[in-house]
Parts: C-alpha cells; sequence; structure tokens
C-alpha cells in the first residue's frame, strides 16, 4: 500500500506522477488535492463523472502500480 503521508510531505514532486494517471486534473486541483488521497478521490469523481467506487478503482489500481513511496524491503 501506498504511504499517503509521505505523498503529502512530497506533494510538490509527487504531484506530476499524479498528473500523469489523471490528466483532467489542473494545477488548481492538485494544489487543492495536496497529498490528501479522499481529496484525489473526489476530484477525480468531479473531473471524470465517476462515482465514488469507480474512484476509489482508480486509485486503488494506481497505488498498486505506483512505486514512488513503495517501502523498501530490507536485505
Amino acid at each position: 500500500m501506498m504511504d499517503w503521508i509521505a505523498a503529502a510531505d512530497e506533494w510538490r514532486n509527487f504531484r506530476g506522477v499524479v498528473r500523469t494517471s489523471w490528466r483532467k486534473l489542473t494545477d488548481v486541483d492538485l494544489a487543492g488535492i495536496a497529498g490528501d488521497r479522499g481529496r484525489l478521490a473526489n476530484r477525480i469523481q468531479a473531473r471524470y463523472g465517476l462515482s465514488n467506487s469507480q474512484a476509489e478503482e482508480q486509485i486503488r489500481n494506481f497505488e498498486a502500480r505506483c512505486e514512488y513511496f513503495r517501502p523498501v524491503s530490507s536485505r
């Protein structure tokens, strides 16, 4: 699972990664999201006309493939 606390702390860098998945999100949207998963879901719903469950599914898929904040395993 992705670390959304780290995403919020690194939002200036991470928001570009988010934009690659949801290109309809504006700079204003991204600034308002500020790394908050719930706000991201709300903005995805609004911009893409999706239900809450559809937006959540998209975010889960994004989290599964995103390596930006995936924990590093110890050796």
